[in-house]
């Protein structure tokens, strides 16, 4: 009887890593999901300078930027500053493998995040970045993650 039980306990344990990695691409969504305005919620992250933290935040309220993904493959995003929207980066979008690649027109450069979650109505991202100023010798770090909520289609 004992050896049943082994036996049977072994196959669970064998079965859970399927069972928890089999949804795990359930939360990221299509590109058809994008398409809409999305209006931020909070923010949690850290700034670090020389790999320590100079700064950190967690959770904080912040409904100040929105962004609109175009179904053209166009985006432009807007803050709230002064109490009034104000027109930030226009560019071009691309959504695959789980990642939101955006080229801006103004400075040329693309910035990728990565999306941890997009349903219909919520779109959490994570963005990292590291450069180094070889003037001062810095290596400038900074992690963020974004909740989104979207406010139109």
């Amino acid at each position: 009887m004992r050896r049943i039980y082994l036996l049977w306990l072994l196959g669970i344990i064998m079965l859970m890593p399927i069972s928890l990695t089999s949804c795990s691409d359930d939360n990221i969504g299509s590109s058809n999901d994008l398409i809409g305005t999305w209006e931020s919620v909070s923010l949690s992250g850290w700034y670090k300078e020389n790999k320590e933290i100079v700064e950190q935040w967690e959770d904080e309220p912040d409904d100040d930027f929105k962004i609109v993904f175009n179904e053209d493959g166009t985006f432009e995003s807007y803050e709230r500053y002064y109490g009034q929207w104000h027109g930030g980066l226009e560019g071009t979008w691309t959504y695959k493998g789980g990642k939101i690649y955006m080229r801006d027109y103004e400075y040329d450069e693309e910035e990728v995040v990565t999306v941890k979650k997009l349903t219909s109505s919520q779109l959490v991202t994570e963005y990292h970045h590291k450069h180094m100023d070889t003037e001062e010798g810095i290596v400038y770090e900074e992690y963020q993650s974004t909740v989104y909520r979207k406010i139109s289609d």
